[in-house]
């Protein structure tokens, strides 16, 4: 588990916090590991990594699956797969950082799942109303009510997301208990300060 990884801990501002590669190190270590908690520079550190790896690799795997396999699907299949490859440890991260704020851990899902139901909601929209004119009265009726509930995501997903990042960026609340990994103590220590 963590206990294995060496410690490198870094300061800012007076605080202790992870280190960037340790924060990786963590977090691709616990890769589906939702219990236990993570600290704010595990979670944002990793975000970061996570970030940065797929602004980087996306573009590369398009150009490689391009150059490779003369197909440009290969690399957007490359580019999806290196996607949900990276959510589950994100998710896991955010999981234990909302334990560490004090709060239960499924809040994280919401707007992953809101963002997954764009693609969903835009297959259903062109199997119901694809065509110019729909087979039905019905699938025309079901076709709007999916563009409305895409318009109804679209605006939802943005604003959860931002309060959902604000919470994730609170301190810690609280003691660690024994059972914790040791990177839950790495900001503010045990009374919970950081």
């Amino acid at each position: 588990m963590a206990e294995d990884l060496p410690v490198q801990e870094i300061e800012l501002y007076g605080r202790i916090g992870m280190s960037f590669e340790r924060a990786i190190a963590t977090c691709l270590h616990q890769y589906a590991n939702f219990s236990g908690r993570a600290s704010r520079s595990e979670f944002w550190w990793f975000t970061l990594a996570v970030t940065l790896a797929y602004v980087v690799a996306a573009p590369a795997l398009g150009f490689l699956g391009l150059a490779l396999f003369d197909d440009p699907l290969s690399g957007r299949a490359a580019r999806l797969l290196l996607g949900f490859a990276l959510l589950v440890p994100w998710l896991s991260a955010g999981y234990r950082r909302l334990h560490d704020i004090g709060w239960p851990g499924w809040p994280i899902l919401l707007p992953s799942v809101m963002t997954l139901a764009w693609p969903a909601t835009f297959i259903a929209m062109w199997f119901f109303g694809g065509d110019a004119k729909p087979a039905s009265e019905v699938q025309f009726a079901i076709a709007q009510v999916l563009a409305v509930l895409l318009w109804v995501l679209t605006w939802m997903t943005l604003p959860t997301w931002a309060v959902l990042a604000y919470f994730l960026a609170r301190p810690s609340k609280g003691a660690a208990s024994a059972s914790d990994p040791p990177s839950s103590l790495d900001e503010g220590g045990a009374d919970g300060a950081g």
